[in-house]
């Protein structure tokens, strides 16, 4: 146990490699220890070790199966390692066990979409914004979810409560506005857009679709600025180049 705590404090500080070593010496002499499994699995995770650490969070739960937060890290595992059914498998026994964090009904809804199931994620990321309304990743997957099945008022609500979470959040405001635009709401994703590069003064994306939905509204100067400020941002921008001709 003090092998352990000391081990914890490594990697609670960032020192992965003494952590590692010490997990591994009291795995070599209890091969079963929940405790050293969990946590050299998920350190291996951080490493990007994602092959070794689902086969050490694998043991782990079939040591401890009730273990909601082990079920969670091992769907985050799973996740990262692009092995997306897995990881859905996984977030669900960490609901029955009693996980009520809301991360992982967030990632559980992400994975979801990954398998283009989104109908299927929208009840699943209801659940991550029903337990922790400020989840604002939950509420922008949420959006993109309703989006994608063209429920765009649903979708509008959402990035909005993101927004609200986390104002922040630079993605919530291009979806948004990206959104307004398709309906014709111009002037409000100019809003929008600007409202992004005022929180992210260097976000390329912004001043592309901001340069397009000015375009729209004949502010074609005011567009051409925009499509540079774009490039001048990011210089390899193809799109901004494209769209900077054309006008």
């Amino acid at each position: 146990m003090q092998q352990l705590q000391a081990a914890v404090a490594l990697h609670n500080q960032g020192e992965l490699d003494k952590a590692e070593a010490i997990y591994r010496q009291i795995l070599a002499v209890d091969a079963n220890n929940f405790y050293a499994l969990r946590f050299l699995g998920c350190l291996q995770s951080t490493k990007g070790f994602y092959q070794s650490a689902i086969s050490l969070l694998r043991q782990a739960t079939t040591v401890s199966s009730g273990d909601s937060e082990c079920w969670f890290n091992l769907g985050n595992a799973y996740k990262e390692d692009s092995q997306f059914e897995e990881a859905v498998v996984a977030y669900r026994s960490a609901e029955e066990y009693g996980s009520t964090n809301p991360q992982v009904f967030n990632n559980w809804g992400r994975c979801l979409q990954e398998l283009y199931k989104q109908k299927e994620s929208i009840p699943v990321l209801e659940k991550a914004v029903g337990i922790d309304g400020s989840c604002f990743g939950a509420w922008f997957a949420l959006g993109n979810s309703w989006r994608d099945i063209g429920e765009v008022s649903r979708a509008i609500f959402c990035y909005v409560k993101s927004i609200d979470a986390s104002p922040s959040f630079v993605e919530s405001y291009l979806n948004l506005g990206a959104l307004l635009q398709d309906e014709g709401r111009c002037e409000e994703a100019i809003a929008t857009y600007r409202k992004a590069i005022e929180v992210k003064p260097d976000f390329a994306d912004a001043y592309l679709n901001l340069g397009n939905a000015l375009k729209e509204e004949g502010e074609v100067e005011e567009a051409i600025a925009s499509y540079r400020k774009a490039i001048e941002v990011k210089p390899d921008f193809a799109d901004a180049y494209l769209n900077l001709g054309n006008v």
